[in-house]
C-alpha cells in the first residue's frame, strides 16, 4: 500500500477485506421490473423408449363391448351353463372311473 501512497492512488485500490467490508455495508434496494421473456430453445433430442410395462387383464364384464360377435356367443353359453352347473371337474379317465359317485350338478371334463 506504501507504493499507491506515493502515487496517489490508494483510493483508487482496496484490498480484498476492504471490498469485503465495503460490500457487507452496502444495503439491497427495491428489485427491479422482470425483463423480457427471451426466444425459446431449440427441442432436445427424443429420449430412448422405456420398458415394455406388464400386459394387462381382460375383464369381459368391463370390456364387453370391444368382444367380438363369436366371444360374446362363447361367453354367455359359459355364463348360461355356470348357472346350471355349480361345479367342474377335470382329471383323466383314471381318475373319473375312480370316483365312488358322480354328482349330477358337475360337469366332468377328462383330460388326456
Amino acid at each position: 500500500m506504501a507504493f499507491l501512497d506515493l502515487f496517489g492512488l490508494k483510493n483508487y485500490f482496496y484490498t480484498k477485506e476492504e471490498i469485503d467490508t465495503k460490500l457487507s455495508s452496502i444495503e439491497s434496494g427495491a428489485q427491479g421490473p422482470q425483463g423480457v421473456k427471451g426466444d425459446t430453445g431449440a427441442q432436445g433430442a427424443q429420449g430412448p423408449q422405456g420398458v415394455k410395462g406388464d400386459t394387462g387383464t381382460f375383464d369381459a364384464t368391463t370390456q364387453f363391448d370391444a368382444l367380438t360377435t363369436d366371444a360374446k356367443t362363447i361367453i354367455a353359453a359359459i355364463n348360461e351353463l355356470q348357472a346350471k352347473i355349480p361345479s367342474i371337474w377335470i382329471g383323466t379317465q383314471a381318475e373319473y372311473d375312480a370316483l365312488a359317485t358322480k354328482d349330477e350338478n358337475t360337469l366332468y371334463f377328462i383330460k388326456s
